[in-house]
């Protein structure tokens, strides 16, 4: 043997025993990559699969048997709330129920993780099918439990949306943005039932993360201040009174566990107090001070560019409020996102929400926003970011790639469908029938942004939105004249 071929071989054995010593690690399990469609199967028994099933109660039964919002349990002693207990109603009058189940994702397993329905109109959507939206709790039923990194997991059907990637796209560019807001990704979701079905594909979801603790610090915000989901609001933040009690809670609906600290409530009613009652002066003056007004304005600016109305615009929902324990201020961070980029067929036909109005692309009255673009120096701001946003986040090529990507993970699960043997289909629900009207992201939002960039330079008047209940119904209508 030469010395080469020698050194060779020897080199070749010690590799080996190298690996064998110090076997390679496998990368650790990332839920929000966007690398790959992740694979979700979960299990779970016939009974708890029953116990699942939301009830509506009629009105009677709410007159006298109101269901408990918590459990009456003591996690602090070792108790876990029962399986099948019913949840408050959601704002659609559905009690749901967690119930235990067991989780595969990317082939990392969790045991009797809390398994619910979740959603309203997204509910409403998957009819029957297994094609609805789930919220995944990890320590439910084993407290202070963490998978992958999380306390809690979203799934969400992408519902009303014939791309299925409006929600994880938009939660992207927000995070592009800069704006406080929760990681996304997409996956194949099976569901086994025992003694019923195995390993039935349920179809695409979006993965979101939940707006809690870790979702705060992963956005380098420090956790620990009151979290609320408003219901309800419509007409933005505003004054419910001058003492925090149950009308406060019942609208802007805590999500922090705990009683909320007494200086949190506090800059949340001064907040709603400056906006309803101070004068124009005094507006200007503290709104600083109670509002992170820069967050505001950049918040603002991306549901303009992604003519999101589901939201603050127009519902009075969809969003969260947190008062920053660090700067004492309020910010805000997007939610539910399925009807974003010109999706949300109620305020008008996609051709109206291409050209949404940049000065006005709420309903009116909205006094937070309505006040603070009366300050020149804030709306000069929020057109900056506009224009900014318009070049870098909604960058042709930059937004192409990101919607290649998610559409290819379209494609690779409808694929599944043929793969399994299952008939290939998108869940019926409200106002499927008008579906066939929405456009595809990667031709609304390049005619969008050609709108923004016209009513920047005023060259275009914008559409202002109102709600089309008929064109759920009847097809897009055109503007009353009044």
């Amino acid at each position: 043997m030469c010395p080469r071929t020698l050194i060779l071989s020897l080199a070749v054995l010690l590799a080996a025993f190298s690996a064998r010593a110090n076997p390679p690690t496998s990368r650790p399990v990332d839920p929000f990559s966007l690398d790959r469609l992740h694979e979700v199967h979960l299990t779970l028994t016939s009974t708890a699969w029953d116990q699942m099933q939301p009830v509506r109660p009629g009105f009677m039964a709410r007159l006298f048997a109101r269901p408990a919002s918590r459990p009456a349990t003591n996690p602090a002693k070792g108790d876990v709330p029962p399986e099948g207990q019913r949840l408050a109603p959601s704002p659609f009058g559905n009690e749901y129920a967690y119930v235990k189940a067991q989780l595969e994702f990317d082939g990392e397993k969790c045991a009797d993780i809390g398994l619910r329905f979740s959603g309203n109109s997204s509910y409403s959507a998957g009819g029957t099918t297994l094609q609805r939206p789930y919220k995944l709790d990890f320590n439910r039923f084993h407290p202070d439990v963490t998978f992958l990194g999380l306390k809690a997991l979203n799934l969400h059907n992408n519902a009303f949306d014939p791309s299925q990637m409006r929600e994880p796209l938009s939660y992207l560019l927000f995070r592009d943005a800069g704006i406080p807001a929760s990681r996304a990704a997409c996956a194949a979701v099976y569901i086994t039932v025992q003694g019923k079905f195995t390993k039935q594909y349920a179809g695409f979801y979006g993965i979101v993360e939940e707006v809690d603790k870790t979702c705060l610090k992963a956005n380098q915000l420090k956790s620990g201040g009151l979290l609320l989901k408003p219901e309800n609001l419509q007409g933005g933040v505003r004054s419910l009174g001058p003492v925090w009690n149950k009308v406060y809670v019942n609208i802007y609906r805590p999500k922090s566990k705990g009683d909320p600290e007494p200086a949190d409530t506090q800059t949340l009613i001064d907040l709603g107090n400056l906006i309803s009652t101070a004068d124009d002066a005094e507006f200007r003056s503290r709104l600083e001070s109670l509002l992170d007004v820069d967050e505001f304005l950049r918040f603002i600016a991306m549901n303009t560019l992604l003519s999101n109305l589901d939201s603050y615009f127009m519902t009075g929902h969809n969003y969260y409020l947190y008062v920053n324990p660090t700067s004492h201020r309020v910010l805000f961070l997007p939610w539910d996102l399925n009807l974003s980029i010109g999706s949300f067929i109620w305020a008008g036909q996609p051709a109206e929400q291409i050209r949404l109005s940049i000065d006005k692309p709420y309903l009116m009255p909205n006094r937070l926003i309505e006040r603070v673009m009366a300050v020149d120096a804030w709306k000069q701001r929020y057109r900056c970011h506009l224009r900014l946003y318009a070049d870098t986040v909604f960058a042709p090529d930059k937004i192409q790639s990101q919607i290649e990507l998610l559409s290819g993970m379209v494609q690779q699960s409808r694929a599944r469908w043929t793969e399994l043997g299952q008939p290939s289909h998108l869940a019926p629900g409200l106002g499927m029938w008008r579906m066939g009207a929405i456009p595809d992201p990667s031709d609304f939002i390049p005619a969008r942004m050609k709108s923004v960039r016209a009513q920047l330079d005023d060259a275009e008047t914008g559409y202002q939105p109102y709600f089309q209940m008929r064109t759920m119904f009847f097809g897009p209508q055109s503007r009353p004249a009044n």
